[in-house]
């Protein structure tokens, strides 16, 4: 069954601005295995990385039905497969309490300054 759909779209340059001015907005917005990745990377990269990494959480946000709010960036983490697919996992109670056995779907994209995620959260159906 599906429980809901997300999608956000942002801008890299957005992104480069907030650290520009606050160098330490990535450790909010990023679980520490996320925050590892992105110190990893560089320039461009390191910027698509967080701009794509909001975006999804802001995705699954929605598509809970709940924004920001009752699940913040650090409930939610998004971190790769081998392949390069995106995996996500939320980690909140009151989240945990009402679903159980969610499949998180997502997609992210770059376009030039654009980055967008789209989210599908599903429920196992138990019979």
């Amino acid at each position: 069954m599906i429980v809901g759909v997300g999608t956000d779209i942002t801008t890299v340059s957005r992104f480069e601005r907030i650290i520009e001015k606050n160098a330490r907005f990535a450790a909010k917005i990023l679980t520490p295995s996320e925050l590892s990745v992105y110190n990893d990377k560089k320039g461009m990269n390191q910027l698509q990385y967080l701009a794509g990494r909001f975006a999804v959480k802001e995705a699954v946000a929605k598509a809970f039905g709940t924004g920001i709010g009752e699940l913040n960036f650090q409930h939610i983490e998004c971190l790769n497969n081998e392949l390069g697919a995106p995996i996500v996992n939320v980690i909140n109670n009151r989240i945990d309490s009402r679903y159980h056995n969610l499949m998180i779907h997502a997609s992210i994209s770059h376009n030039e300054d654009q980055v967008v995620a789209f989210v599908v959260i599903e429920e196992e159906c138990v019979e």
